[in-house]
């Protein structure tokens, strides 16, 4: 999920945790020249996967 830079961190776990079932979350913070643009947030199975897509 491709979030603004200020989402609130917080309400994105809260979010996986009142799925049913609980959803593992991770957040991806992106950055440009050093400056924070935008939030990822991966959930479910693709959360903290170790299989390389590329």
């Amino acid at each position: 999920m491709y979030l603004p830079r200020n989402v609130d961190l917080l309400q994105v776990e809260e979010l996986a945790w009142l799925s049913s079932p609980p959803l593992k979350v991770e957040i991806e913070e992106n950055m440009l020249h050093g400056m924070l643009k935008s939030i990822t947030a991966y959930f479910g199975d693709i959360a903290f996967s170790d299989v390389s897509m590329f």
